[in-house]
């Protein structure tokens, strides 16, 4: 292939470039959500459980602190189970317990929300790069 083809070929393939999105695992290969670990992974030692405390989160098993472990958490929320998450699920996905403080999580993640008051859901925005940014992956219970 000339210099010439190989460049066009290049710009084209630049050009037309998609960023691919996935169906969530649980609808695509019909898996229960009940089957996947929930909870906050550490970085540091991979372990669930991560407790939330003021401004931050920290591992009860290495005492490591992460202010952003949420974020990774609830990324892997749209890639396992659905696209859309309301306040309750995201409760029970991180396994925190106050409403005010989940409340705070989704919108702080400048996500686009649709319904009022109870039923309000939360909808990530797959265009901006909160989606590059995650570096977990996805652990199944077994």
């Amino acid at each position: 292939m000339d210099i010439e083809t190989f460049n066009w070929l290049s710009a084209e393939l630049l050009n037309s470039h998609q960023r691919f999105i996935p169906d969530p695992i649980c609808e695509t290969y019909d898996v229960k959500f009940g089957d996947f670990q929930t909870g906050v992974r550490c970085e540091t030692c991979s372990r669930f459980g991560m407790i939330k405390l003021p401004r931050t989160w920290s591992c009860p098993f290495c005492n490591a602190t992460d202010c952003l472990a949420h974020q990774r958490t609830l990324l892997e929320w749209f890639l396992i189970y659905k696209k859309d998450i309301t306040n309750r699920e995201c409760r029970e996905f991180l396994g925190i317990e106050d409403i005010h403080t989940a409340k705070r999580i989704l919108q702080g993640m400048n996500w686009q929300s649709q319904g009022t008051f109870r039923n309000r859901s939360y909808i990530m925005n797959f265009d901006n790069n909160h989606f590059a940014q995650s570096k977990g992956g996805i652990f199944i219970r077994q």
